[in-house]
């Protein structure tokens, strides 16, 4: 699995929106080859991803970023890998920056996220669970329409 790949999976992991990536390659005078670009709602969710970022790459690849910046206000937190650089936005600074507009030549793609095999099960159990739950619901309403029918008759049965 290649670097951005792994950077977009750890991105959608943390809820990040927005997400694109920008290729470089064919921009004469980039230094990188691929810009990963993201947003969030807070502080706190930009060092999320950001740490979810470092950690999955670490996990997959065994690679730590070459230099980070912005952990401190996490307002765009940067994760320099050498070929692939990593954009963590808060929304508003997202859209003061405009970093896509400034490199407006690149081919830029939007992933798509991939449903993982522990969210396909998640999804699943929760299905099960709601299932059994509405069975549950529609047996206890059964029953209490019995009652109240098999309460009429008895009442009936007993004026006469």
């Amino acid at each position: 699995m290649d670097l951005a790949t792994v950077v977009t999976e750890a991105m959608f992991d943390k809820k990040a929106s927005k997400i694109i990536v920008m290729d470089m390659r064919a921009i004469a005078g980039a230094s990188f080859d691929v810009f990963v670009i993201c947003e969030a709602v807070s502080a706190i969710q930009v060092r999320a991803i950001a740490d979810g970022v470092e950690e999955m790459v670490f996990k997959q690849l065994h690679e730590h970023p070459l230099h980070s910046e912005g952990f401190i206000n996490a307002e765009w937190i940067l994760l320099d890998y050498g070929n692939v650089v990593v954009h963590v936005f808060q929304e508003r600074v997202r859209a003061h920056i405009r970093l896509e507009e400034l490199w407006f030549d690149a081919k830029t793609t939007v992933p798509k996220e991939k449903k993982s095999a522990v969210a396909t099960v998640k999804v699943a159990k929760v299905a099960k669970v709601a299932k059994k739950s509405a069975v549950s619901v529609a047996t206890a309403k059964t029953a209490k329409i019995t009652k109240a029918v098999v309460t009429k008759k008895q009442q009936k049965l007993q004026k006469l």
